[in-house]
């Protein structure tokens, strides 16, 4: 399933959507029925080292007065799989028509909110079960690129934190500040 979904084409669009990430103000983030843990996971890793990340997903009854209130210099990373949910395809039309960037990561291009995207990452789907596998891997490209440009800013934001959690004895193991710095 990585095998297929790894390809030029995905990894042409991590890079838009990174550029897309970098230029925006705030970064909104959502996703529908178990994939909202999926958005507040990359919430939790980006928060590490920036703060312009909000989460859409965890008010799903006025998702639609947020996004309204976004302008064209936000951006939203949208996780939505089949079958989909008609509030994502209404956070996509809203945030088209208000000409915010939509970053879209789905399982198949014929997606209503495809038509909606700026950037559509398609990651493949397993016929097997059910696992998410593959979108945390596209979830933790996408941050691991958006760090790297953010550079040295993200690093020594991530090793501050590392330090004031390792003085703070909330972390106890081995080289705490190492493991943060890889």
């Amino acid at each position: 399933m990585l095998d297929r979904t790894l390809t030029a084409q995905l990894l042409d669009s991590v890079h838009k959507a990174v550029n897309i990430l970098v230029d925006s103000n705030h970064i909104y983030l959502t996703g529908s029925r178990p994939y909202r843990p999926l958005a507040m996971y990359m919430e939790t890793l980006i928060l590490e080292f920036e703060p312009r990340v909000n989460q859409l997903a965890m008010d799903t009854d006025s998702i639609l007065d947020r996004t309204l209130l976004l302008d064209k210099e936000d951006a939203i990373v949208l996780i939505s799989f089949s079958p989909y949910a008609k509030s994502m395809i209404d956070v996509a039309e809203t945030a088209y028509e208000k000409g915010v960037p939509l970053i879209l990561i789905t399982d198949e291009l014929s997606n209503p909110m495809s038509q909606y995207a700026k950037v559509i990452l398609k990651v493949e789907a397993s016929t097997k079960h059910f696992t998410v596998v593959s979108i945390i891997s596209i979830i933790e490209a996408l941050v691991v690129e958006y760090g790297s440009r953010l550079a040295p800013q993200s690093g020594e934001n991530v090793e501050a934190l590392a330090s004031i959690l390792e003085e703070k004895k909330y972390l106890i193991g081995e080289d705490t500040k190492t493991k943060f710095k890889e």
